[in-house]
């Protein structure tokens, strides 16, 4: 490899660490790692994706690698370099993300906007933590979104994980109670959607639920000591709480 190739790969490898991985990718699924099942396939996902970096930086970075990967396994006679050998892309992979990404970067602008209505809700001390804040995505009407209202719709479990939130909730301004909560911070984002700008209205507002112990989400029915998913959790791996 030449020197050029090669200081433009550690470079691309540092910036896809410090800036995709860590600012968005590990910033999202922390929970996962720290509060789901062993075998669950969000974390099990999660853990994929970074033994696959390892096998990426092992021939830039071989002997913090091979920490890891003895770490890791550290009954294992064997190293980063056989058991994580590299591969060449798959080019079917590269279809998948590139068309992908054209809907992701949707839900990022989208992201952007609950972000700084969040950081609103913070500086007035309204919250501490995102986690105490739940989301409304309310959709515009119209037949052109229904596509984008079937799609976000299904998405809600991963909305409430993309935006550090404990609930997400994708409906219309026509399906508001009259219940008002303690707080609001309410905005929009442009989106498009078949080559037309929509707007999709935004509200955060505080948690209804209690904060789990276990996953400091606000997910906690009052009757329960811990919130569902972690009680279904410790039964999982533990065989009880």
């Amino acid at each position: 490899m030449h020197d050029s190739n090669l200081c433009f790969s550690c470079q691309l490898s540092v910036n896809f660490a410090n800036i995709t991985l860590s600012s968005l990718y590990l910033d999202i699924n922390k929970d996962s790692l720290y509060a789901n099942a062993l075998d669950h396939p969000g974390r099990q996902a999660t853990v994929a994706v970074l033994k696959t970096m390892i096998k990426v930086a092992a021939p830039i970075l071989p002997h913090l690698t091979q920490e890891i990967y003895q770490s890791m396994y550290p009954a294992s006679d064997s190293s980063v370099f056989l058991d994580f050998p590299w591969s060449s892309p798959d080019m079917r992979v590269a279809e998948m993300v590139a068309e992908a990404t054209v809907h992701f970067d949707e839900l990022l602008r989208i992201r952007s906007g609950v972000l700084a209505l969040l950081e609103k809700a913070r500086r007035n001390k309204e919250i501490k933590s995102s986690l105490e804040a739940e989301v409304d995505v309310i959709l515009p009407s119209g037949d052109d979104v229904q596509g984008l209202s079937a799609s976000l719709t299904t998405q809600q479990e991963f909305l409430q994980k993309l935006f550090i939130v404990s609930n997400v909730l994708v409906t219309d301004e026509g399906s508001f109670g009259t219940e008002s909560p303690a707080w609001l911070y309410s905005g929009s984002v442009d989106i498009e959607i078949k080559d037309c700008d929509e707007s999709v209205g935004l509200r955060v507002r505080p948690s209804s639920r209690l904060k789990c112990p276990r996953c400091w989400t606000y997910t906690r029915e009052e009757a329960r000591d811990v919130c569902e998913r972690c009680e279904e959790t410790l039964h999982r791996d533990h065989g009880g709480v």
